[in-house]
C-alpha cells in the first residue's frame, strides 16, 4: 500500500512513500495526475470529488458520520468505525491509488472526540484536494484560452500576409486549418 507522505504546493507535487520489500522509496505525482478522490469510512464512500465535478457526499448532508445512500433507511449505520481513509486515484497505471490513512484497523466510537478530530482532519484534506483539482481545471481552461488566443492572433497575422499578397489563398487556408486543428 502506498501512503501519502508530503504535499508540495510550490512544485504542485504529491510525494508518496511506498514501502516495498522493506525499502522506502518516494513516488512523485503532479497535481495534474489527480483524477478523483473519495473519503472512505469502513470502505463506504462518504465524499467524492475530483476534476470531473463538484465535491459531493456527506459534506452536503452535514454532521459528522453522515453516510451517502444511508438516507433510505435500508442500511444500518454503525456507531463505531474501524477505518477512515482517503483514496486518491491518479493517472498512472502502475500506481493508480494513493491512500491517506486517518484510522486503520482500530475501532473507535463515532461519538468520541478522537473520531471527530480524525473526521475533521479528513474533511480538511478533502477540501485541499478539491482546491487542487479546481486549480488544475482553471489552469487547463486558461491554457486552452491562451492557445486559442494565440491561434487567433496567428490567423490574423497570416490574413495580413494574404492581404499583402505574400501568401496565396491556398497557403492561408492550409495554415488556418493547421492552427485551428481542423
Amino acid at each position: 500500500m502506498r501512503k501519502l507522505s508530503h504535499i508540495n504546493h510550490l512544485l504542485s507535487n504529491i510525494y508518496v512513500l511506498s514501502q516495498l520489500r522493506h525499502t522506502n522509496q518516494y513516488i512523485v505525482y503532479s497535481y495534474s495526475d489527480i483524477i478523483s478522490f473519495e473519503l472512505l469510512e469502513d470502505d463506504e464512500t462518504l465524499i467524492s470529488g475530483g476534476l470531473g465535478g463538484a465535491l459531493v457526499g456527506g459534506i452536503l448532508f452535514g454532521g459528522v458520520g453522515a453516510i451517502v445512500g444511508g438516507i433510505t433507511g435500508t442500511k444500518e449505520v454503525s456507531s463505531n468505525c474501524t477505518n477512515i481513509r482517503i483514496k486518491i486515484t491518479v493517472n498512472k497505471i502502475a500506481n493508480s491509488a494513493i491512500y491517506i490513512i486517518f484510522n486503520e484497523k482500530r475501532e473507535i466510537s463515532k461519538r468520541s472526540a478522537e473520531y471527530k478530530r480524525l473526521f475533521a482532519q479528513a474533511h480538511e484534506c478533502i477540501s485541499m484536494l478539491q482546491i487542487v483539482c479546481d486549480s488544475q481545471k482553471y489552469e487547463s481552461s486558461e491554457s486552452q484560452k491562451e492557445n486559442s488566443m494565440s491561434a487567433a492572433d496567428e490567423i490574423v497575422k497570416y490574413k495580413k500576409l494574404l492581404d499583402d499578397g505574400i501568401l496565396t489563398q491556398d497557403e492561408f487556408d492550409a495554415k488556418k486549418k493547421q492552427l485551428l486543428g481542423i
